[in-house]
């Protein structure tokens, strides 16, 4: 008997009814385009709802985090606001589409915040606001909150001690990819 693809077993558990082409498009261009602001030499990385932990499994290092084993995934946690990582161990953190699913990203964030270096990064790619209500109407239903602005971020972001070093828009201007560092490292550098 044969081993079921990974693709196999989501199916069989449900993940999966059909192929998503354009899902599995729009996937490798957000990892592209994280992956060009990632610093080799630094390895320690984390992808939180990393899903089928494609991130981790291209660079070669890191720790992909979910709350369900997708397949290949290093750790399941069951809460994102009490990740099993010492304080201050984490070069990178990445959530890539995916910080409108989290219950409580305030507290995400908080966790983060205390994972990472003080001089680490928090990557974070969002789609234009506009665009992810629309988009989770058509595709993804299942959202309590479907968007935040790039001001709805900034706030979010500060109750955790971070802030938006800089803000690029790709996939046409329809998404954006956050560099997001620890507030003592922006008013430090001034």
């Amino acid at each position: 008997m044969t081993k079921p693809t990974l693709y196999q077993e989501r199916e069989n558990r449900g993940l999966y009814t059909t192929v998503d082409l354009v899902g599995i498009l729009l996937s490798k261009w957000r990892l592209c385009m994280v992956k060009r602001l990632l610093d080799p030499a630094r390895k320690q990385l984390v992808d939180l709802a990393c899903g089928d932990n494609r991130l981790v499994r291209s660079l070669g290092f890191g720790i992909g985090v979910d709350i369900l084993d997708y397949g290949n995934v290093d750790l399941v946690a069951t809460n994102f606001e009490q990740l099993p990582l010492p304080s201050s161990s984490v070069d990178y953190v990445t959530i890539i589409a995916a910080l409108n699913y989290f219950e409580n990203p305030s507290g995400v964030l908080k966790e983060v915040s205390r994972i990472m270096r003080s001089d680490g990064v928090l990557l974070v790619t969002l789609l234009d606001a506009r665009v992810s209500r629309l988009w989770h109407k058509l595709r993804d239903r299942r959202l309590k909150r479907t968007a935040y602005s790039k001001e709805e971020l900034v706030e979010l972001l500060s109750a955790s001690g971070l802030v938006v070093a800089s803000a690029t828009k790709f996939m046409f201007g329809l998404n954006n990819i956050y560099l997001i560092k620890k507030e003592n490292q922006i008013n430090g550098a001034q």
